[in-house]
């Protein structure tokens, strides 16, 4: 397992997109920086020293000045994003010292974050005016990837089973015309509603109430990408008493509107995929 390692600085970010892949082999090439692939659906097949298959779910880097092609044909749906590694980045065979440091091709426990987080980059125009927070979004991902990969190293028990039975009912009821609340759960569960704070601050270091509407805006995203869908139509299969109540959570956190948010979607295919290789 070879592993990736650099102080922490901030990164300089290229470009990002979306590519959903048909029966396609990824371009033979090398680059000068690096690339940060992140596979929601189907197999990605590339090789960079080694044939590296990406699952569902799993990230792959691919380094700079490195060699690196698709050795067999598949289906797949991506995020990618393109930046620039300080210039004194480390790739070891284990685990080094670098304060962010993590495997090329692992699956990280958690993926939810970094979806939203690569959304939010691919929303922002290539201009220098977006650069700088271009820029920190990037290594806010890779930041988050370090982390994610620390915890899965460091023998940090799990949540409780409890705990896990509570965010599953949440996530079954958000998306059918429901509205949460958390009164709502805690009644559901027998719990008064100060244990239940207590609950959600011990494992998630949040209140119930911000993570109802996170997961809320989390769904609004993938549908905003991936449906048709009118945001007034997501907004009351989301449980919100309005559209524009909906709108300005939305805008609070992602600082643009529900439609600008769908509008500014970068998406590219033909820079990174074709037949070349068959």
């Amino acid at each position: 397992m070879r592993f990736l390692g650099y102080d922490k600085q901030l990164l300089i970010h290229d470009e990002s997109g979306q590519a959903i892949v048909r029966n396609h082999y990824h371009v033979r090439r090398t680059m000068r920086l690096c690339e940060l692939i992140l596979i929601t659906e189907g197999t990605l097949y590339i090789h960079q020293k080694e044939d590296l298959p990406v699952k569902a779910g799993e990230i792959a880097l691919i380094l700079p000045d490195e060699e690196h092609f698709g050795y067999a044909s598949s289906d797949f749906k991506m995020h990618w994003t393109h930046f620039y590694l300080p210039d004194d980045y480390s790739v070891s065979e284990e685990k080094g010292g670098r304060a962010i440091s993590m495997p090329v091709h692992f699956k990280p426990e958690r993926i939810d974050r970094l979806v939203i987080l690569s959304n939010l980059l691919e929303s922002y125009p290539r201009t220098a005016a977006t650069q700088d927070v271009r820029n920190g979004l990037i290594t806010t991902i890779m930041a988050e990837l370090a982390s994610l990969f620390a915890a899965s190293q460091s023998g940090i028990p799990k949540h409780g089973k409890r705990f896990h039975t509570i965010i599953n009912f949440i996530l079954s009821n958000l998306g059918h015309n429901t509205a949460l609340d958390v009164r709502t759960i805690a009644e559901t569960f027998g719990y008064n509603e100060k244990y239940l704070y207590s609950l959600f601050r011990k494992n998630l270091n949040v209140t119930p109430h911000r993570y109802i509407t996170d997961r809320k805006l989390d769904m609004a995203v993938e549908r905003l990408l991936n449906t048709s869908d009118t945001v007034a139509a997501i907004a009351l299969d989301l449980g919100y008493e309005s559209p524009q109540h909906f709108m300005k959570q939305f805008k609070r956190r992602f600082g643009v509107t529900p439609s600008q948010f769908r509008d500014k979607q970068l998406f590219n295919i033909e820079l990174y995929f074709d037949d070349s290789n068959k």
